[in-house]
């Protein structure tokens, strides 16, 4: 599973998608159609990933900072 974009994860929603939905709360939203857009988008990618991890029974990945692991959920070890 590769996504080089938010795009290719999530579910096409349209702005009159969002205007119709955003009326059916009771209040007010203070939000731009921008800003929901791109908050659904990341909920529906976290969503996929952990999908994928659970398929996979995958449990446990190394925090990465650009190109240097700076974390394992793996203990470390040394030996002496």
């Amino acid at each position: 599973m590769k996504f080089s974009t938010l795009n290719e994860c999530t579910p096409t929603i349209t702005n009159v998608d969002i205007v119709v939905a955003m009326r059916q709360v009771p209040g007010y939203l203070d939000i731009t159609l921008s800003d929901f857009l791109t908050v659904y988008r990341l909920r529906h990618a976290v969503t996929d990933v952990v999908k994928y991890l659970a398929d996979n029974d995958i449990s446990d990945l190394p925090m990465i900072r650009k190109d240097r692991t700076v974390g394992s959920p793996w203990p470390m070890t040394t030996t002496v």
